[in-house]
Order: structure tokens, then C-alpha cells, then sequence
């Protein structure tokens, strides 16, 4: 992906991540996988406007025996 964020996900970007991770994405696949993680990731970059400064972070996972 490219370093500025402001840009989405290119198709380009979709197939080398497919590779990187092992993740098999056939080329019927790629506009709509490229399509779909761009939404996500407009939707993820709203996050970024929350001001969460007094949210208290909660652990996600239970340690053993909990």
C-alpha cells in the first residue's frame, strides 16, 4: 500500500497482500476484495476522529483460568 493513507487500497495493493499473507484471491475476486477492504478501511480511518483520551482501555483477551 502506498505510505500516503489518504489514498485506498488499489487493486495492485490487494493482489501483493493476498501473496503476503497466503491468502489465495482469485482474478474474478480482486474488484471485489478491493472494493470491500476500501470500505473498511474508510470506515476504520473514522476511528481516528474519536477522541477517546478518558475511555479506559478493557483487556480483550482472559488470562488463563478466568
Amino acid at each position: 500500500m502506498d505510505s500516503d493513507l489518504t489514498d485506498e487500497i488499489t487493486r495492485e495493493d490487494v493482489m501483493r497482500l493476498s501473496k503476503i499473507v497466503g491468502v489465495n484471491v482469485y482474478e474474478t475476486e480482486i474488484d471485489e476484495v478491493t472494493y470491500r477492504l476500501a470500505a473498511l478501511q474508510r470506515e476504520l480511518r473514522k476511528l481516528d476522529n474519536l477522541d477517546l483520551r478518558d475511555v479506559e482501555a478493557i483487556p480483550l483477551f482472559h488470562r488463563r483460568g478466568e
